[in-house]
């Protein structure tokens, strides 16, 4: 019995310390970048992430929101999961230069949420 106890707490200890086991989920790529310029408003953000969020059917616990230079919200409709990204359509009618903010909310599997903001700038030129 002290052998199978043994055992069992060596395989509770090494699947508790594994790196996959402990890890949360890592944004992989932003589209626009952080601190990126870009001559026009994309049509969109998308936020890629190492896991797949989670997601509720009623819950809204995955967001992207984006405000213009003046503060108003430029994203529009809902935040989409399509595999491991989040995506949001952005208006274009309230498209002036200056610099934009896009603030990100994702539920990890792991239970764990990922957050955070970043900034790009639609140049006039």
């Amino acid at each position: 019995m002290k052998k199978v106890l043994a055992l069992l707490a060596v395989a509770v200890l090494t699947i508790h310390s594994s790196p996959s086991a402990q890890a949360h989920s890592k944004i992989t790529s932003f589209t626009p970048r952080p601190n990126a310029v870009v001559t026009e408003l994309p049509s969109e953000v998308t936020i890629t992430f190492s896991e797949a969020p989670l997601t509720f059917k009623k819950k809204k616990v995955n967001l992207i929101s984006v405000t213009s230079p003046e503060k108003k919200v430029i994203s529009t409709g809902k935040t989409k999961v399509v595999g491991r990204a989040l995506v949001i359509a952005l208006s274009d009618q309230e498209a002036v230069p200056g610099k934009y903010r896009v603030t990100y909310r994702m539920a990890s599997p792991d239970g764990h949420v990922v957050s955070g903001s970043y900034r790009f700038t639609l140049s006039s030129s």
